[in-house]
């Protein structure tokens, strides 16, 4: 597979998948019975489109990186229990307030909740 595919391979995975991935679901996502792709060349198509601004990089203290397709601000939940990390719709007048509030210009925001999702507090993911 080319370099140009693979790249596009890797954000669409990232793109298509709710669940924001760290880099090893992604390898485990790309790596088919076709495809046999390397850690080093997610990890490096994964730093390349998160800097061309086509993916978000969101970093959680203490857990591996990952990686959300929608590139617009907007706000994260991370389960302490589950460890799943997913968007939250949080209405963008938050941002606008702020930004009439202190004269500042947002440019972007890391926004991340932490908590137990309701799939655990039901007892769907113990």
């Amino acid at each position: 597979m080319n370099y140009s595919k693979l790249k596009e391979k890797i954000f669409d995975v990232v793109y298509n998948n709710p669940l924001h991935m760290t880099a090893e679901q992604v390898l485990s996502k790309v790596n088919t019975a076709d495809t046999n792709v390397s850690q080093a060349t997610v990890y490096r198509n994964l730093s390349k489109l998160v800097e061309e601004g086509r993916l978000r990089k969101l970093t959680i203290a203490g857990e591996p990186d990952r990686f959300d397709g929608n590139i617009a601000i907007h706000g994260h939940f991370y389960c302490n229990h589950c460890k799943k990390v997913y968007d939250l719709d949080i209405d963008n007048d938050i941002v606008k307030q702020i930004q009439l509030g202190t004269n500042h210009k947002i440019m972007d925001s890391d926004l991340i909740f932490y908590g137990i999702c309701k799939d655990c507090i039901g007892g769907k993911n113990d």
